[in-house]
C-alpha cells in the first residue's frame, strides 16, 4: 500500500499496530486509515470504539482483506455472530458501482486465476453496499461499502490480494 500511495504523490504516515504501547490516538487532520494487518483484532474495545467515532465523524477506513473476529465485524458491516465462513472458489472481480470511473460493469476474469478466499456474500448485512463482486458468483461480494454515521468503511474482501490482478485494487 505505501509503495502505490508513494507512486500516485499521495501524502501518508504509517503507524504500526505491532509498537503501539499507549491508547490509539488519530491526528484530527487524518481522514483515511488504511488497515493492512488483521492484527487490529487485538484492538481493545476503547481503541475499537475511537474508530467507530472516526468513522462517523465523516472519515474513511479501508481494510485491505476481510477481517474474521466480531470487535471488527461493525465496520465491516459483518453481521454479528458471524461465522466468517469463506468462497473458495469464486475467481475474478466484476466492477457493480462506478467505483474506479468509466469501469462499471467492466470484468476481470483471467485463466488460471487463484480464488479471492473472499467472506461468503451471506456473512454481510443487508444494507452494505457491494461495489464489487466475484466474476464467477455475483453473490460473493470482492468490495464492500459500509456506511456509519457520516462516514464510510471499505472492505476489500478477499484473503489473496497480493495476487496480482487482485493487489491492483488496492
Amino acid at each position: 500500500v505505501q509503495k502505490s500511495l508513494e507512486y500516485a504523490k499521495i501524502p501518508f504516515s504509517s503507524i504500526d499496530l505491532g509498537i503501539i504501547s499507549q491508547e490509539l490516538e488519530i491526528p484530527e487532520n487524518i481522514r483515511s486509515i488504511i488497515i493492512t494487518t488483521e492484527r487490529v483484532r487485538e484492538l481493545s474495545v476503547e481503541e475499537v470504539e475511537t474508530l467507530i467515532h472516526f468513522v462517523t465523524k465523516g472519515n474513511t477506513i479501508v481494510f485491505t482483506g476481510p477481517v474474521s473476529h466480531d470487535n471488527m465485524g461493525y465496520l465491516q458491516g459483518i453481521k454479528p455472530n458471524s461465522f466468517y465462513s469463506t468462497d473458495t472458489t469464486s475467481v475474478g472481480v466484476v466492477l457493480y458501482d462506478d467505483v474506479f470511473p468509466g469501469m462499471q460493469e467492466e470484468e476481470y476474469l483471467i485463466q488460471g486465476m487463484m480464488p479471492n478466499f473472499g467472506l461468503l456474500g451471506s456473512e454481510f448485512k443487508n444494507d452494505v453496499n457491494i461495489l464489487a463482486g466475484t466474476a464467477t458468483n455475483p453473490e460473493t461480494p470482492f468490495i464492500v461499502s459500509n456506511r456509519i454515521g457520516l462516514g464510510e468503511v471499505v472492505t476489500l474482501n478477499s484473503y489473496a490480494i497480493n495476487e496480482k490482478i487482485y493487489r491492483g485494487f488496492i
